[in-house]
Parts: structure tokens; C-alpha cells; sequence
């Protein structure tokens, strides 16, 4: 659950973003710009869990939910905590989630590499652009086009989205991958569609007009 915590909003209009809910169908926490699931972890009735409770329970404790008519009960070990129902409409979110079998193509690399690869490229992407890095063949590419700065990383080849080369807020990417231990694999069914990281986290990507990223960076024209 305390891993959660960095995707949780913090939003006054839309006091349900700032919370973390469990139903039937999975655990999810999304500030409407990333978004974290689990499928594998259920429950009969849907719980909305403010974000302040994170701070009491450790990455990995196993955490035991009550749910009772005003309140919810959340035990671990000898600890309880007691929060009140929140009477809020939760988005659904399974709805944003591509079936996987769909997944056509894939990236993988190091999530530390690419973090590290991310902050360079950070220098040269700025806040007017939504931080904006791209990415195509096997490279990492952004462009301030304020100061006219560039910044180009080759990276390994299995880090190479073969038919696609799209764009990505690249702070919000970093908090994905500072939730990855080893290997980032991001998937995804077009450049225009959410992106899939190691099955658990989403992120959308950013609207690019074609003409916006180097040709070098484009997938090579398939011969018929």
C-alpha cells in the first residue's frame, strides 16, 4: 500500500483522485496523469482508503481490511487503524487498461538506466512542454526549443520500440520507475495509446504532431 502513495492526487475538486480503492476488480491509485494497479489483490466491496494511512504501514506488510457499516478497520500485526467510509465516486479504471493480449510491442531496460538516462535528458525538457522526452528506435531524445538545446542517448537495443517512436512526460515516467527494483518492461499497442510498465503501472503519452520529432527516431519504412 505505501508504495501507492506517489500516485494518489491531491486535487480539491476532485477529492477522489487523493484516495487509494480496492474492489472486486483490483487496487488502483491515479492522479489522472499515472496510474498504479493490482489486480491481484481484491476486495467484495469497495474501499476508498485516504492517503495519510500509507504512513502507518510498511512497503510490504500484509494489511487485513474490515469493512464495516460507517468504518473501514485496517489491521497489520498488533496495529489498527479506523478511518470512516468516504463517500466518493471513484473512476473506473479498469476501463484505461488494454487487455494484455493485445500488448504488441515492447521495451526493456534497467529501470536505474533509464531513470539516470532521464535526468540527463531533463536537462534539455521544460515545464512548457510537459517535460517532454521522445523515444524511438533504440534512442532518447528531447529538445528545448526555447534555448535550442538538444540531448541524444543511444540506449540497448532491447530498449527499442521497433514500430513506434513516441513521447512521454519523463518526471512522471521517473516515478514509475523509482517503484521498479530491476527491469522496466513498457508495452503498449500504438504510440497513441496508454502505455503498460511491468503490468502494473499506466502512463499516457503525449500528443506529438509528426513533424515535432528528427526522422531519426522514426521507424524504417517497412517494403512490401
Amino acid at each position: 500500500m505505501a508504495g501507492f502513495s506517489k500516485f494518489t492526487g491531491d486535487d480539491e475538486l476532485r477529492p477522489a483522485l487523493n484516495l487509494l480503492s480496492i474492489d472486486s476488480k483490483g487496487m488502483c491509485a491515479t492522479n489522472a496523469h499515472i496510474l498504479r494497479f493490482r489486480k491481484d489483490i481484491t476486495c467484495d466491496k469497495q474501499v476508498l482508503l485516504s492517503d495519510s494511512l500509507y504512513k502507518f504501514f510498511g512497503k510490504n506488510d500484509e494489511i487485513e481490511i474490515s469493512v464495516q457499516e460507517e468504518d473501514y478497520i485496517l489491521k497489520s500485526g498488533d496495529m489498527y487503524v479506523i478511518q470512516r467510509h468516504q463517500d466518493e465516486k471513484y473512476p473506473n479504471w479498469p476501463n484505461v487498461i488494454p487487455d494484455f493480449q493485445d500488448l504488441n510491442n515492447a521495451a526493456r531496460i534497467d529501470a536505474k538506466e533509464l531513470s539516470e538516462a532521464l535526468d540527463l535528458a531533463l536537462t534539455c525538457a521544460n515545464e512548457g512542454k510537459s517535460y517532454r522526452v521522445s523515444f524511438g528506435q533504440n534512442l532518447i531524445y528531447a529538445e528545448d526549443v526555447d534555448t535550442g538545446s538538444q540531448y541524444e542517448q543511444t540506449m540497448p537495443d532491447s530498449f527499442a520500440f521497433s514500430d513506434y517512436c513516441m513521447s512521454l512526460n519523463a518526471k512522471l515516467l521517473q516515478i514509475i520507475l523509482s517503484e521498479i527494483d530491476e527491469e522496466a518492461v513498457i508495452e503498449t499497442i500504438s504510440p497513441h495509446k496508454a502505455l503498460i510498465i511491468n503490468r502494473e503501472f499506466l502512463l499516457m503519452p503525449l500528443t506529438v504532431y509528426d513533424g515535432d520529432l528528427p526522422d531519426r527516431l522514426k521507424p524504417a519504412q517497412k517494403v512490401e
